[in-house]
């Protein structure tokens, strides 16, 4: 079987290395898989973790020469010239995507069927014609998460009996071991947060939050993890706030089991999230997690027994400036009224007292630590991802009219 993806790999986030732990562990069930990429060149550290089997076409250039988006045939058969060693794909897997492009669109001489993959695109597009089209073509739509799928509901009215739910499995499974970490007592509390620099994560509020509690007294650091557009911003507000000592960025972490193992805290205040791959990381180091009450988040986290989690109700251009609403999705999904809201952010007052409180309490913090540990557990790892996202797509395949399995006609030019 071919499975042609629909994902860009420039950037180093989530679904970036998501796919390539997916196509790596569907190698290993000798599928052919080219990918398209929406964007190029592949990031350095996607690239390193890719298979070597997979087919990478930049549809938008050819030798380095960008190619006219008009007319549409110039790119289409641009992509049919470099699949035409592969046999023709049997289903396309489009990655957060919400339009056509020249492999969906027929780039491969035939309408390719295709499954739209949701990883948080439903919440950032405004509702329109192409879209709707696109959503209604699908053969069937995978969610990685309920408020994934709940958006795309309410937003793009989707039928429910078309959408599967396969949640992110954890990149780095570690042993679920508590490891021993020194007591609070005469060391600073340790908060963490790892995610790419961006507005829509929130780490602006987790700045406020650390100068509040050291403004408190109490000796907090918070430790970042990540890269992105915001990273100097965030550091000249550290300067600003009088806390650039205690905030430490730490660039791209590749370890996340070590990094959150080594953490008391871990702190998700995004504005919009639609699963909460960090969130579930840390649980699984054996560090509690205090996220926002927002799309996915509250599904990596028992409420109260392996991190807490805290409404959304204030306006984010308190801390973000007028100019934040135009990088924010319009609507964002309140799983406690199962419906769309406009984003709001954590005050900073609640979180800092929500830290507080739960740093003081020794027994409650480790009891926490124990219950992440084995709620993390209960998710799939990569292989197991690999085989329900694998079964989910033979499933939507064999439930279309079309016989797509044991097709391998040969592409001709």
């Amino acid at each position: 079987m071919h499975v042609a993806h629909y994902i860009g790999l420039k950037n180093l986030g989530g679904a970036e290395l998501l796919f390539a732990g997916l196509s790596s562990a569907w190698a290993q069930h000798d599928l052919i898989q080219s990918v398209l990429l929406r964007s190029a060149p592949i990031h350095d550290e996607v690239s390193k973790r890719l298979p070597a089997s997979l087919l990478a076409i930049d549809y938008k250039r050819w030798k380095g020469f960008k190619l006219p988006t008009r007319p549409a045939l110039i790119r289409r058969m641009h992509v049919h010239r470099a699949m035409r060693p592969l046999p023709r794909p049997d289903i396309a897997l489009s990655w957060s995507n919400l339009r056509h492009n020249p492999i969906l669109a027929g780039g491969t001489k035939q309408q390719v069927p295709y499954i739209h993959y949701e990883h948080g695109v439903s919440w950032i597009h405004k509702v329109d014609e192409e879209g709707r089209r696109f959503l209604n073509a699908a053969s069937g739509f995978i969610c990685v998460s309920h408020a994934a799928k709940r958006v795309l509901q309410l937003k793009w009215g989707v039928d429910n009996q078309a959408v599967a739910i396969v949640p992110n499995p954890l990149r780095n499974t570690p042993n679920p071991i508590l490891e021993q970490r020194l007591p609070l007592e005469g060391r600073p509390l340790k908060l963490a947060f790892a995610g790419r620099l961006t507005a829509i994560k929130g780490v602006t509020v987790a700045l406020h939050t650390l100068a509040l509690l050291r403004q408190q007294g109490i000796n907090a650091e918070l430790h970042i993890a990540g890269k992105g557009s915001q990273e100097s911003v965030l550091k000249n507000l550290s300067e600003s706030l009088g806390i650039a000592k205690a905030c430490h960025f730490h660039g791209f972490v590749n370890d996340t089991r070590y990094f959150f193992g080594n953490m008391d805290i871990a702190l998700c205040p995004s504005i919009r999230e639609s699963f909460g791959m960090a969130s579930l990381e840390a649980s699984a180091a054996g560090c509690p997690v205090i996220a926002s009450r927002v799309d996915g988040l509250p599904e990596t986290i028992r409420e109260n027994i392996s991190g807490i989690t805290l409404p959304c109700e204030h306006d984010p251009r308190t801390y973000y400036g007028s100019n934040i609403m135009s990088q924010l999705p319009e609507l964002v999904y309140d799983p406690e009224m199962d419906q769309l809201r406009p984003p709001a952010v954590i005050a900073p007052q609640r979180l800092a007292d929500t830290i507080g409180n739960l740093a003081a309490s020794t027994q409650r913090l480790n009891d926490m630590r124990q219950h992440a540990i084995s709620h993390a557990g209960q998710f799939n790892d990569f292989q197991q991802y690999g085989n329900h996202l694998l079964g989910q797509v033979r499933h939507i395949m064999s439930a279309t009219d079309r016989r797509y399995s044991g097709h391998n006609t040969a592409m001709t030019s």
